[in-house]
C-alpha cells in the first residue's frame, strides 16, 4: 500500500496557522482563550452558532494590514488557530 508525504499538513489532511481569522467558515477557527477577550470569544461563538443554524454565509478575512504596519481585526474574533483542508499540492507518494 502506498501513501503520501505532504510538507504542508504532515499528511493529516489539515493545514493550521496561528493568527487573526483568515475568513470563510468561522467554525474552522479557534480563538486563543489566553489572548482573546471574553467579547471576542463570545462573538466567535455567536458566528459559529449562526452558521450551524444556516443563518450566515462564509465571512471575509477578519484582518487587514494598515498603512502604519499595524493590523486591524474587524470580525472581533481575536487571534487563534485557522484550519484549512489540505489539497496535498506539496505531497510526494511513498511506498512501504
Amino acid at each position: 500500500m502506498s501513501g503520501i508525504d505532504c510538507e504542508m499538513c504532515g499528511s493529516s489532511g489539515v493545514v493550521e496557522s496561528y493568527g487573526p481569522f483568515a475568513g470563510g467558515d468561522p467554525r474552522r477557527f479557534t480563538p486563543d482563550e489566553d489572548d482573546c477577550t471574553p467579547e471576542e470569544i463570545a462573538a466567535h461563538k455567536a458566528a459559529c452558532e449562526a452558521m450551524d443554524r444556516g443563518e450566515d454565509a462564509a465571512r471575509p478575512p477578519g484582518c487587514a494590514l494598515m498603512g502604519d504596519g499595524s493590523t486591524w481585526t474587524g470580525k472581533g474574533f481575536g487571534i487563534g488557530v485557522n484550519r484549512w483542508d489540505c489539497d496535498h499540492s506539496y505531497a510526494t507518494e511513498t511506498t512501504p
